[in-house]
């Protein structure tokens, strides 16, 4: 499969982490994200049932029930349990 890159990045980057995710590998991903021009990076994280959401400026933790809203998603919202439903 030949991979052609995005002339742009995405407005929100979301990584979903594992458990195998190794913990120094995380901070090198938002990095990455946030410096190709990401506005926001969003890590799920199911073993902890919380989101937390990376911008240049601030980082902030979602979890539970809180609802998970965003200024580049205008009208969504979704409570952070629901984006962590484990099948």
């Amino acid at each position: 499969m030949r991979r052609i890159p995005l002339p742009f990045a995405p407005g929100i980057a979301v990584e979903v982490l594992s458990p195998s995710e190794v913990a120094v590998e995380v901070p090198r991903k938002i990095h990455s994200h946030l410096a190709a021009g990401c506005k926001e990076v969003w890590l799920l994280d199911a073993d902890l049932a919380d989101v937390e959401v990376h911008t240049l400026n601030a980082n902030r933790l979602w979890q539970g029930g809180q609802l998970l809203e965003s200024p580049l998603l205008p009208g969504f919202s979704a409570p952070v349990q629901d984006l962590l439903i484990q099948v």
